[in-house]
């Protein structure tokens, strides 16, 4: 279910309830992970015991343009997008 679809069926309340799910699943799970979140997730009462936390700081155009130029960006994305 699209993030979306849970805000309107179920609302924020539960959403944040889900997340909050997650990141107990992150902080039990056994071995080391690499986690790629985003959002609001930071709201995650637990987030310092999830590992190592790093800020991504880009702009969508930069995000965009280097899509749009990595060689290998185009091929890895053509099945999920319609951007190329």
């Amino acid at each position: 279910m699209k993030v979306k679809e849970i805000f309107k069926k179920y609302g924020e309340e539960r959403f944040r309830s889900l997340e909050q799910e997650c990141a107990n699943w992150i902080e039990n799970s056994r071995g080391k992970h690499f986690n790629i979140l985003c959002g609001g997730f930071y709201k995650v009462n637990n987030i310092n015991k999830l590992g190592v936390v790093v800020l991504l700081d880009a702009s969508f155009d930069w995000i965009y343009n280097r899509l749009l130029t990595a060689p290998n960006s185009k091929s890895k994305l053509k099945k999920s997008t319609s951007i190329f």
